[in-house]
This record gives structure tokens, sequence and C-alpha cells, in this order.
């Protein structure tokens, strides 16, 4: 987070619709080995309802941050949920 903080909130504003256009489906298509666990189930669901949501073409959140534009300054930020990512569930690298 302290990483993230230190990047302008403009940039930050419009990395929105870098995850919320297809990124994070991108991320988050992982296959588990076993979702039977009860809050595994729960994380399950969110993810899949938020990729639905996310790729609604008039209502998701896509749609709503698409104008925001992109380039390469939000690199940073992807850079730094990939750490997160690898750190927190070192199995993915």
């Amino acid at each position: 987070m302290s990483k993230v903080r230190q990047i302008d909130v403009v940039v930050r504003a419009a990395s929105i619709a870098s995850y919320e256009d297809g990124g994070l489906e991108g991320v988050f298509r992982l296959q588990a080995q076993c979702w039977d666990a009860l809050l595994l189930q729960g994380f399950k669901h969110f993810l899949v309802e938020h990729i639905r949501f996310d790729n609604d073409p008039q209502r998701g959140h896509c749609a709503l941050s698409r104008r925001l534009g992109l380039d390469d300054k939000i690199l940073p930020l992807w850079t730094a949920f990939k750490y997160l990512l690898t750190e927190s569930v070192p199995n993915l690298i």
C-alpha cells in the first residue's frame, strides 16, 4: 500500500479502467484445486459475480471507468499488485 500511496491520485484513478475492463478477470480466472471450504466458496462467488459485473457493457465497472483513459503511468500499480499477489500466494509464481 505504501507504494500505491506514492503514485499520483490521478494516475491511480485512471488505473481503474485497466483492471475493471478485463485486467482482473485475467488474474482471477485462476483455477483452485478445491473450492470445498466454506470461505473459499464465498470467495469464488465474489470473484464470479464481480467479473460478471465488470463485464456488463452498459452498467459494469468497465463502462463507468473506460473513459478515464490509460497510459504507461499505471504500470507501477500493476507491478505492485504482482508483488503483493506473489508474496501472498507464492505458489502462483
